[in-house]
């Protein structure tokens, strides 16, 4: 898995403080800017133009991939999503930005993963993320999605990366 992954799985073991001192957990806290860097960095265009040139089932670019990721599995994603932002005891509720923002409603909660869906198509096809055209919905929920998604078991490092970079750039125009 990526680093964001490994941040993501140790920082839920055991309980309290989730398992590891609170002095390790300020570290694994201050790995996200880190993340954001690697993710930028892993992400290049003509190692995944030589990759799919001979996978006929792969995108055009890791963006539309994750496009293509999240259209397949919307309706178990917008389960799982409604059921983390307003089941008490998931760490997601508790946190609270993302019950503020996002629909408690699945039909709504798919249209969501849609608009995000379109976001990363755009992105993949000019390379540039236009965080203008997106509502404070989709870029709660590109956020949302980035701490829930991990490598591999869901998808590919150089698509989970192009999530994460799409969630950091549309969290600024929403802050």
């Amino acid at each position: 898995g990526d680093a964001g992954s490994w941040r993501k799985v140790l920082s839920m073991a055991g309980f309290g403080n989730a398992g590891i001192p609170p002095t390790v957990q300020g570290n694994i806290d201050s790995r996200i800017e880190t993340e954001v860097h690697l993710a930028g960095q892993c992400i290049d265009f003509e190692v995944w133009e030589d990759y799919a040139a001979t996978r006929p089932y792969v995108e055009s670019t890791p963006h539309v991939e994750a496009a293509v990721v999240i259209v397949r599995n919307r309706q178990a994603l917008a389960k799982d999503t409604v059921k983390q932002i307003t089941t008490s005891s998931s760490s997601y509720y508790q946190k609270g930005k993302w019950t503020e923002v996002l629909p408690s409603s699945e039909t709504d909660m798919q249209l969501l993963f849609r608009d995000l869906a379109q976001v990363l198509i755009d992105t993949g096809s000019s390379r540039q993320i236009s965080p203008a055209s997106c509502s404070k919905e989709v870029a709660c929920l590109a956020a949302f999605l980035d701490e829930r998604i991990c490598v591999p078991r869901d998808m590919g490092t150089m698509s989970a990366a192009c999530i994460k970079l799409v969630a950091q750039e549309l969290q600024k125009t929403v802050e």
